[in-house]
């Protein structure tokens, strides 16, 4: 059974409350500093997982469901296209809405040019070159003291959580 747009929103508000963008306050875990660590890194792993079933049990079956239907769509204006054809209808009237068959030329080619037929065929061969930094080489030069106008060096912060590999150790420790 296929819901509509309206049903599929309604279930997912009341599946997490947390969907609305809000400010998340880190005071607002209480206990010691360790407690706050686990709570925090729960707190994202939660958030994480759950935008990954967004994901999966919504937003990738809408986008095949959209796909499907703009097929139909486009399977559709072709059988028109093909009935006025067929025959040899220029415009079908309707009450809101008028159809028209238009004539279009397009080029289909068989592949892209290489560096061959480029050269034999330059009339018929467009170059496309792009240009990007390459920032390996930039952060050596940047490094060793030199100074690019267009370049700096930034420090970002990361935040890394680890996993400590031995709590029952720890745990036992503590007991003295």
């Amino acid at each position: 059974m296929q819901k509509s747009l309206n049903e599929l929103t309604n279930i997912l508000s009341m599946i997490d409350d947390d969907l609305a963008p809000e400010e998340f306050e880190v005071e607002e875990i209480v206990g010691e500093i360790r407690d706050k660590v686990d709570a925090i890194k729960w707190r994202i792993d939660s958030w994480l997982a759950h935008a990954d079933a967004i994901q999966k049990e919504w937003i990738d079956p809408l986008t095949t469901r959209k796909r499907a239907l703009e097929g139909k769509a486009d399977r559709l204006k072709q059988y028109c296209a093909w009935v006025m054809s067929k025959d040899q209808l220029t415009a079908l009237p309707g009450h809101a809405f008028s159809l028209q068959l238009r004539q279009s030329t397009a080029v289909e080619t068989e592949a892209s040019p290489g560096p061959k037929e480029a050269m034999e065929m330059p009339v018929y061969c467009k170059s496309r070159v792009t240009y990007q930094w390459d920032k390996s080489a930039i952060a050596e030069a940047l490094k060793a003291g030199k100074e690019l106008p267009f370049a700096k060096l930034k420090t970002n912060k990361h935040v890394l959580f680890t996993t400590k590999k031995d709590l029952t150790n720890e745990s036992t420790t503590n007991k003295d």
